[in-house]
């Protein structure tokens, strides 16, 4: 009787460490790792350098692998593209074909972060 009680207060205790405030649940205000996004646009910075270009991919294997650099064919896998959907419909195919979309560029340094991005050579 007396283990039957110890498993049963061990299993309870466990159970209690397991539970926490957080329920699962974030607010839509609140990043992944707890920080505030204000509800601003997106300020971009200066354009980077891809790192994954195919010549970038190919210097970083050769100052790896010097020797054996030349026996490996870099091609690439993937396709930075822009899109531009005039309405809902149109951004709502690109969403039902698979596609990851973003809405700021990728290849710029972002200075501050927010919740949206408007493209200055574009109308509103």
């Amino acid at each position: 009787m007396r283990g039957l009680f110890k498993t049963v207060s061990c299993l309870a205790l466990a159970m209690l460490a397991g539970c926490s405030e957080d329920n699962g649940w974030h607010s839509p205000d609140v990043d992944p790792a707890g920080s505030r996004i204000p509800h601003e646009m997106i300020v971009l910075g200066k354009k980077l350098d891809d790192p994954y270009s195919v010549k970038n991919v190919t210097k970083a294997l050769e100052s790896l692998y010097p020797t054996k650099a030349d026996r490996v064919d870099v091609t690439p896998t993937d396709v930075y593209v822009r899109f531009l959907p005039k309405t809902e419909a149109e951004y709502q195919k690109l969403v039902d074909a698979g596609y990851d979309l973003m809405d700021h560029p990728l290849d710029y340094q972002i200075l501050q972060d927010g919740d949206y991005y408007h493209d200055p050579a574009l109308d509103e």
